[in-house]
C-alpha cells in the first residue's frame, strides 16, 4: 500500500473554514461525513461542492453514512 502521511493543525472541534482549508490541501479524490446532525451535514455538503467546482474539481457522491445518532 502506498500511503502520505501528513500532519494538519485542527483543535479538537474544527469549524467549516478549518476543514475546507484541510480539503484544500490535500485535495482528497472523496470526502465522507461522518460526525454531526444530518442538516449540518446537509450545509457543509454543500458548500464543499461549491468548493470543489471554484477549484475546478468535479465533487463526486460517495456512499451515505449516517449519524450515529441515525439523524
Amino acid at each position: 500500500m502506498r500511503a502520505a502521511v501528513r500532519q494538519f493543525q485542527l483543535g479538537a472541534h474544527a469549524d467549516r473554514d478549518g476543514l475546507l482549508k484541510v480539503v484544500d490541501q490535500v485535495r482528497p479524490g472523496e470526502v465522507m461525513l461522518v460526525h454531526g446532525n444530518a442538516e449540518a451535514q446537509r450545509r457543509f455538503r454543500q458548500r464543499l461542492r461549491q468548493r470543489l467546482r471554484e477549484r475546478g474539481d468535479r465533487p463526486v457522491e460517495t456512499a451515505a453514512w449516517p449519524p450515529p445518532d441515525g439523524g
